[in-house]
């Protein structure tokens, strides 16, 4: 993924990296976890907004393609990662 805007929730503040910078925490608004693979469950989350994105709402991708909004506050303690 070459286009830096991709990194970034459209609702933050954050300034979009350049494509000579590297991915940080300073111009990625996600949270990535690793280590799935073919055989892991679909539910399994992969990505999520960073709790600094949003107060009561974040939205959360897990690995069989679905896109979840999760609500409340805290919402990031209504994960299982």
């Amino acid at each position: 993924m070459t286009d830096y805007a991709e990194y970034i929730c459209p609702s933050s503040l954050t300034v979009k990296g350049t494509g000579t910078q590297p991915l940080t925490e300073d111009i990625v608004d996600y949270v990535y976890i690793g280590g799935l693979n073919e055989k892991s469950d679909p539910n399994s989350i992969i990505l999520y907004d960073k709790a600094s994105n949003h107060e009561f709402f974040g939205n959360v991708a897990k690995s069989g393609g679905v896109i979840e909004g999760i609500y409340g506050k805290p919402w990031t303690e209504k994960i299982k990662k």
